[in-house]
């Protein structure tokens, strides 16, 4: 991975032929293969949710209605995640290599 590396983003809201309102309501960002959706939920209008199948995160409030800022939170809450993530990762393979045989 080099730093000039992009963030993908892509509108990937599906519309009906009739809407005349194509705002979008779904994004998403694309990051060595990481993927996360900042996205409206028709349940709690007003604001944007972050969701990411393959972190088990989902509608994770962004608190904010403008699209912008929520992007930027969900950048933030996924780098906090993953900086966690690497954390944890590092101190279960410290612990495999550490340990003695396992005895069942």
């Amino acid at each position: 991975m080099t730093v000039s590396e992009k963030i993908k983003v892509k509108d990937v809201t599906t519309h009906s032929k009739n809407d005349k309102d194509r705002k979008p309501r779904i994004i998403e960002l694309e990051v060595c293969g990481i993927k996360f959706r900042v996205h409206r939920y028709i349940h709690i209008p007003g604001t944007w949710f972050l969701s990411s199948n393959e972190f088990n995160v989902d509608k994770e409030n962004m608190k904010t209605d403008d699209l912008k800022e929520a992007i930027h939170n969900a950048r933030a809450f996924m780098v906090g995640y993953l900086d966690a993530m690497i954390i944890q990762l590092q101190s279960a393979s410290k612990i495999l290599q550490e340990s003695e045989e396992i005895e069942i």
